[in-house]
């Protein structure tokens, strides 16, 4: 008797984390007899990507252990991705695409229904959200930061593509927010642009476009608001939607906080290196000089040492403005 192939995902409580752990369970189909008999169903641990800026939505495919014993799939590979957009796997750098690899290819593309895709997506970004909230800023990529120095707002998830927070329900409507903020280092302002996005309508329909987004300014510890959109007549007002969202986020304010912090320390550390590029470009032209040891002539000609001439003498006007 033949065995139907199928997939399934299987939550599993976490003591330690508030937000259940996904396993996808694989049973290969086959019979209870013969060469093609029935093969033991395969678990696997599923993780995403540990860098907080990349955008992909992928999931990796791992064989959890058992009893410290790594299980051996006869049939199904390891170490696999896969693309929570087309339900197709990507071959990882521990596997390749042979013939186990398109079988379980093409079991995931029509066994995984659209719901365990939609709970598996829910999961990806609340796991990438808690990934970028986490990673030290100094260990956040800041190669190919979207250039902020026309003084542009930056949006969150221009820098973190995985980065959408926010999504509330508004009328039996599925919406999410997309935060821009000023991030010039020491800059004091608390304004933040906030563009709400539908995500889903009433009939459960996902949207295909966005058009006259609703959207407002924002200032997250005055609480005054500023519209800027050109909604539709019929549409909801941003500032109906900025209650939605208050109403599911009591820490809205702190949390746009921080997310503007986060921001702003990345464009710190740019324009550091941008400074010290500089400096290093100069001191190898020799624009800068050599420098100068405290028991070294002074350069002034005075015959005497560096710490006892010009060291600590106070600059002139013209020497002054000369830098």
């Amino acid at each position: 008797m033949s065995t139907p192939a199928a997939v399934e995902v299987i939550w599993l409580p976490r003591s330690t984390h508030a937000r259940a752990e996904p396993r996808l369970r694989v049973q290969p189909s086959g019979s209870s007899v013969g060469p093609q008999a029935e093969e033991a169903p395969v678990e696997y641990i599923l993780a995403v990507c540990g860098g907080p800026r990349c955008g992909c939505t992928t999931i990796h495919l791992t064989s959890p252990a058992a009893d410290g014993v790594e299980p051996q799939p006869r049939s199904l590979p390891l170490g696999v991705w896969l693309d929570l957009i087309t339900k197709s796997l990507i071959p990882g750098s521990d596997s390749k695409a042979d013939a186990a690899f398109q079988r379980l290819d093409g079991m995931m593309r029509t066994q995984l229904t659209d719901a365990d895709r939609q709970a598996l997506r829910e999961w990806f970004f609340a796991e990438k959200l808690e990934l970028i909230c986490t990673t030290p800023i100094e260990a956040i990529d800041i190669e190919g930061l979207p250039d902020a120095r026309s003084g542009l707002m930056i949006g969150f998830v221009d820098v973190f593509p995985c980065g959408l927070d926010f999504n509330f329900t508004f009328q039996g409507e599925r919406w999410a927010v997309d935060d821009q903020f000023c991030v010039q280092p020491g800059c004091s302002c608390s304004e933040t642009s906030l563009t709400f996005l539908k995500l889903v309508d009433r009939a459960g329909v996902p949207a295909t476009k966005i058009q006259d987004a609703p959207s407002l300014r924002y200032n997250h510890v005055t609480r005054k608001t500023a519209d800027l959109s050109n909604r539709a007549a019929d549409g909801p007002s941003p500032s109906d939607l900025l209650d939605a969202v208050k109403a599911a986020f009591p820490e809205l304010n702190e949390r746009l906080r921080l997310r503007q912090l986060m921001l702003q320390a990345l464009y710190a550390r740019q324009e550091l290196d941008r400074n010290m590029s500089r400096i290093g470009a100069l001191a190898g032209a020799g624009i800068l000089g050599p420098k100068i040891g405290r028991n070294d002539p002074c350069p002034c000609g005075s015959g005497l040492k560096f710490k006892k001439c010009c060291l600590n003498r106070p600059m002139t006007a013209p020497e002054s403005r000369q830098g």
